[in-house]
């Protein structure tokens, strides 16, 4: 696992890291060394005054082991999301601090016991999600959508997000064209915490492609999953048909013959849901049902505005039999005309550079230049015609489910 993404699956599973100097920590014991306790819980300590309350770990015998204020921003973000739930351990090393000034600092660590949130609702035998985020950084970006389908293709969750603190993020707009104007009015992901927890408890097995890097995300963001019920598509694809760990979502999902608007949130789950049935080893039929859904589906408030590329992407999940007819009906001049002529022209191409470095000239010099250019010209036009109809044919055959390796 990348390291960038460690951090975040730590606190998937329950762990969650933070430092804090030693001077401030206030504690019912002697902070200095390294200590563990377990059994503990953590708890508000109000303050006078109307200032910020304390957030405080405190042992099974009720004595406060670890206190910290606002000021101590890692370790007060860190506590606060554990508020009430209960911790298996709570332990700490102390050590130098890295700026050499003699002072220390305390490297924490809280390990939470089992999920205290309890399912609300039926069990979900499978669900895929997706993320668009501001950058591929779980512990500096954030995320803008995350979308949520279960196994039959049916949403159960798509909605954009404002992030808390980026403002722009032109690299990732690139990708998935959302935009700060897209974002500006919609809510913050952590309002929606509660809601995005209940599903992940309910799901007996969560789907994601490069399960790595969306939950990474989900993890820094104080959402809590069981590790073992998480299946990363990517890598269960890649290894069954190509022996290794990568592969692009939209070339998987080629060979499965679905096709989708990529980097769209939404869109990617029902992607990956077609790729994680191929890995199963079920028909692809399913894929051709998330199409018909995914054409059928209005828009809802919450997607991403509509846009000419989105309009544009719309078409392309329209059944091809219409548009593979009209090709039929209008091939034009067959490839190996055109191959024939290009041999022809690039003939003549050549036997007039010939006659231009020849000595004996029968015409004028200017008029065998012209002559050759247009030659040039027509040869560059002809190879063009042939790559066109090049790709028109593989498109057909694409069209036909041809190029679909190990297709069913």
């Amino acid at each position: 696992m990348k390291s960038e993404f460690r951090h975040g699956w730590d606190k998937l599973s329950g762990i969650h890291e933070f430092n804090v100097s030693t001077s401030s920590v206030i504690s019912d014991i002697d902070v200095r060394g390294s200590r563990q306790f377990t059994g503990c819980a953590v708890v508000q300590v109000q303050q006078p005054k109307g200032r910020k309350p304390h957030f405080a770990v405190k042992n099974s015998s009720d004595v406060t082991v670890f206190e910290v204020g606002a000021r101590q921003t890692s370790a007060y973000s860190a506590l606060s999301r554990l508020l009430g739930d209960p911790l298996e351990s709570f332990s700490w090393e102390e050590e130098r601090s890295y700026a050499g000034d003699g002072t220390t600092f305390l490297r924490c660590r809280a390990v939470v016991g089992s999920d205290p949130k309890a399912v609300t609702g039926p069990s979900i035998p499978r669900i895929v999600l997706d993320t668009e985020t501001t950058g591929l950084h779980p512990q500096f970006d954030e995320i803008l959508q995350l979308s949520i389908i279960d196994g039959d293709g049916n949403i159960l969750w798509n909605k954009l997000y404002h992030p808390s603190f980026k403002s722009s993020w032109p690299e990732a707009q690139r990708i998935h064209h959302i935009k700060p104007s897209d974002v500006r009015n919609k809510d913050f992901i952590e309002d929606d915490l509660v809601q995005i927890q209940d599903i992940l408890n309910r799901a007996e097995q969560i789907c994601a492609f490069n399960a790595e890097y969306d939950m990474a995300f989900l993890g820094e963001i104080g959402l809590r999953v069981d590790t073992s019920k998480i299946v990363d598509t990517m890598r269960l694809y890649a290894r069954k048909y190509h022996g290794r760990d990568f592969i692009k979502l939209t070339q998987a999902a080629k060979e499965c013959g679905y096709r989708y608007n990529p980097h769209d949130a939404l869109e990617d789950c029902k992607a990956t849901l077609a790729v994680q049935n191929k890995a199963d080893g079920k028909r692809t039929a399913g894929s051709r049902r998330l199409m018909d859904a995914a054409t059928k589906a209005i828009p809802s408030t919450e997607l991403r505005p509509k846009t000419q590329a989105n309009v544009r992407n719309v078409a392309m999940l329209q059944p091809m039999r219409s548009t593979t007819s009209h090709r039929r009906k209008n091939k034009g001049i067959p490839w190996q005309a055109h191959a024939a002529l290009f041999a022809f022209l690039l003939l003549c191409a050549l036997t007039g550079l010939s006659m231009i470095f020849d000595q004996d000239h029968s015409n004028p010099l200017w008029a065998e230049v012209v002559t050759e250019l247009i030659f040039i010209g027509l040869t560059v036009w002809e190879w063009d015609n042939m790559q066109k109809k090049r790709k028109q044919r593989i498109a057909e055959k694409r069209e036909q489910g041809q190029d679909a390796p190990g297709g069913e």
